[in-house]
């Protein structure tokens, strides 16, 4: 039987594709993000959910479901129209999304659900974890997870075991697309381990669940956005109050992110960037670095005070005119 396309294009939403891997943001009418397919720091990608099309100002690059599907898995037309079919009533047609500021579901995820992810954490999927260099006292205290297929991370609204969890992040075995995903309803922007705000005096903020882990059971007051860096809510920066100094410590190639975030602080904000080889915490403790180096070599690295004195131009010259004297 003959595959009708434009059914097909027009019973998935396009807006929930494409955020399967961009963070995206509403507009009005459509919906914005980075786009995959050239560096920028300004988000120029624009999804139009009424016309299911796609166009980037940035680069020119435009398309619907299948020609995204196409451009950002490498398949060919065919290939692209089947990936999208398998998907079909998980990507629904019609999709309603408010301002980024969603609102928190009423109902927390059982403890019993959280308790069998948990329960699955054996064998070859501790071992993964292991090679993120997570500790068992880490992995059983965050509860890290698995289901089966996906490795899950409890967003924990506190301390962990000690709060609520409302929402999971799912990390995708390697090579898998999307990368990671949450729960549908649940995916509201939150900043994992603000616990440990309260009484930090100096907090680092890190783009990923799993290198804030990693930095708090480092001992260091780390936090991460749970939606990317690009959707940062301004009202978390009074959680900052305490914390005298806040080192921002983005991926690498997320250098503007970084300063962006930096501004927020003032001051007190100061950006951070890993060594060529590594491009995140995780990679950078796995090639064998340690915390004390992490200190002094990139966290305090260009802190020293600055020396200046101010000397009076005319005490320099020692001349000072008799107009001047009069001025």
């Amino acid at each position: 039987m003959p595959i009708d396309i434009e059914q097909l294009k027009s019973s998935i939403s396009i807006v929930d594709l494409v955020q399967l891997s961009v963070p995206l943001q509403r507009r009005g009418k459509v919906f914005v993000g980075l786009c995959p397919f050239h560096d920028e720091s300004n988000p120029s990608l624009t999804i139009y959910p009424d016309e299911h099309s796609i166009y980037c100002f940035g680069c020119g690059w435009h398309g619907d479901a299948i020609s995204w599907v196409e451009a950002k898995l490498g398949l060919t037309f065919g290939e692209a129209v089947r990936w999208l079919q398998d998907r079909v009533g998980i990507l629904p047609k019609t999709r309603q999304l408010p301002d980024s500021r969603l609102y928190t579901p009423t109902a927390p995820i059982p403890k019993m659900i959280l308790e069998y992810w948990h329960s699955l954490v054996i064998s070859e999927v501790r071992d993964y974890y292991h090679q993120r260099c997570l500790t068992d006292e880490t992995i059983d205290l965050y509860m890290l997870g698995y289901d089966g297929t996906n490795y899950v991370i409890p967003i924990w609204e506190g301390k962990p075991r000690e709060s609520l969890v409302y929402g999971a992040k799912f990390r995708c075995p390697e090579g898998a697309f999307p990368k990671y995903f949450g729960l549908r309803g649940r995916s509201q922007p939150r900043l994992f381990n603000s616990f440990v705000l309260k009484d930090a005096k100096e907090a680092v903020i890190v783009f990923g669940e799993f290198d804030a882990i990693l930095a708090y059971q480092m001992g260091l007051d780390a936090v991460s956005p749970t939606s990317g860096q690009n959707t940062w809510l301004v009202e978390w920066t009074k959680l900052f109050d305490n914390c005298e100094t806040v080192f921002v410590l983005p991926d690498r190639g997320e250098r503007a992110a970084g300063y962006r975030l930096c501004s927020l602080f003032g001051a007190r904000g100061h950006l951070c960037e890993f060594p060529i080889e590594a491009k995140d915490l995780t990679e950078y403790m796995q090639k064998g670095y340690t915390i004390t180096n992490l200190k002094d070599s990139i966290l305090h690295k260009n802190m020293d005070s600055v020396e200046f004195t101010i000397e009076s131009y005319w005490e320099e010259t020692n001349e000072l005119s008799t107009d001047a004297a009069r001025i």
